[in-house]
């Protein structure tokens, strides 16, 4: 909807256009938002994408951070590591991507260990790794 007067858009529910000041009927119909024009619901997460915002007390893995970090820098090229925190497709990649590097890949499972290490790696359920 647009203003008589200067052809500005005009906001839903306002009184008066918001460039020139003019008077709004208050008795026209407001039209419906184009599709897609509004963001999903802040609660929507894609399910596995994203580990929840907040997590109530308890919510944290079974799995170890430590336990967790030291067999992903010291097996990691075996993707122990991620096997254990239950990240299966990834464990698969960093033993080919090892192997087929003949070791320089190894770089990833030892970064990666590093990362379990300080907690940034959350489980396949997307809950924190407890200490």
């Amino acid at each position: 909807m647009f203003c008589s007067n200067c052809g500005a858009r005009l906001v839903a529910g306002s009184a008066n256009c918001p460039t020139c000041d003019t008077k709004v009927a208050s008795d026209l119909p407001v039209p419906p938002p184009p599709p897609g024009a509004y963001p999903p619901p802040a609660a929507y997460r894609p399910p596995g994408l994203y580990p929840p915002a907040a997590y109530p007390p308890g919510a944290y893995s079974d799995k170890s951070k430590v336990v967790a970090g030291l067999l992903q820098i010291f097996l990691g090229a075996f993707g122990v590591g991620r096997f254990y925190t239950g990240y299966t497709t990834i464990a698969i990649l960093q033993i080919v991507v090892t192997w087929v590097t003949c070791g320089f890949g190894a770089l990833w499972p030892f970064v990666d260990g590093i990362l379990m290490l300080v907690g940034k790696v959350p489980d396949s359920d997307g809950r924190p790794l407890r200490d």
